[in-house]
């Protein structure tokens, strides 16, 4: 018997945007820039979700500076 994986190969653009939190003009510059691949099916473009997972552990890690002092700012108890 054959075994099916739960997991989809592609996805909506919507879907695509909440996954990595960007909008769908996000996505669809992405896709313009063919920095994630994608098919259509009849009207619908959908994202290949492994092209979609590719580019977000292609990001940089997110750097944050240390918290600032408030310097001259009084404190009230």
């Amino acid at each position: 018997m054959a075994e099916y994986s739960t997991d989809p190969e592609f996805e909506s653009i919507a879907e695509s945007a909440r996954q990595l939190a960007l909008s769908e003009w996000s996505i669809k510059q992405l896709l313009r820039q063919k920095k994630l691949k994608a098919k259509k099916a009849g009207r619908r473009t959908i994202v290949n979700v492994q092209s979609r997972k590719d580019y977000a552990a292609g990001l940089p890690d997110a750097e944050f500076l240390p918290p600032r002092r408030n310097v001259g700012v009084k404190e009230y108890a």
